[in-house]
């Protein structure tokens, strides 16, 4: 019988045929290791993006201030201070939602310009804004955001302080401050405020007394 191509008459010697087979045998082994060291490797880059992620959600998670990530104004992820301002219960309860919904909408045009700087120069300034939680009330919260990159894509990290309650108390003292003052303007005896030995102060009937019609007319120089 007439001997195959890949034979040789001479033991140990590799026909052309022989080498060929070998070496499509060898770059198939090469393309699988290849591909076992990237795979390890790719497994082994996100585990390690996993635990860095852990990591950073314990680390924001324990944070004060709130916290909140979102794309296109929808918000992707809030830390739990995030959520106490917004009084969700959970994440799920504010994920995917619209921004502008909580924002007053006499305000809505500056915070979707605010959003616009925020993409052109990677930041915002601090800024006060009024927001509506989901329970219906008004809060304040300081904010400052800046470009980052979250799951692979560009968002919005904003950091925001509940200022709330100092709202609250400067508008007490206001209502305070004008209720003194009318208190004052109205009363029948003379009320006078020096400082350092100058007027400062007179109300209606002190100007009375004086015969003067404004305090400036008896203000010290």
């Amino acid at each position: 019988k007439k001997k195959k191509n890949s034979e040789h008459r001479e033991k140990n010697f590799f026909t052309e045929e022989h080498l060929k087979s070998l070496t499509t045998v060898a770059n198939l082994i090469s393309t699988q290791v290849k591909n076992a060291i990237i795979t390890k490797k790719r497994e082994e880059t996100e585990a390690s993006l996993r635990e860095s992620e852990k990591r950073w959600e314990g680390l924001i998670n324990n944070q004060t201030e709130g916290v909140i990530i979102t794309k296109d104004g929808y918000l992707e992820y809030s830390n739990a201070a995030g959520l106490k301002l917004y009084e969700a219960e959970s994440l799920e309860e504010l994920k995917g939602k619209n921004l502008l919904d909580f924002i007053p909408e006499k305000l809505r045009p500056v915070f979707i310009d605010r959003t616009k700087t925020i993409k052109e120069k990677g930041f915002s300034t601090l800024i006060e804004l009024e927001l509506i939680t989901l329970k219906g009330k008004t809060r304040f919260a300081e904010v400052s955001s800046n470009l980052i990159t979250y799951n692979g894509e560009s968002m919005i990290q904003s950091v925001m302080r509940d200022v709330t309650a100092r709202k609250e108390a400067e508008r007490l003292l206001k209502e305070s401050d004008e209720r003194w003052q009318s208190l004052i303007e109205n009363l029948p005896e003379a009320v006078q405020i020096s400082y350092q030995g100058d007027i400062e102060y007179m109300n209606p009937a002190g100007l009375k007394l004086y015969e003067v019609s404004s305090i400036e007319q008896i203000k010290g120089p």
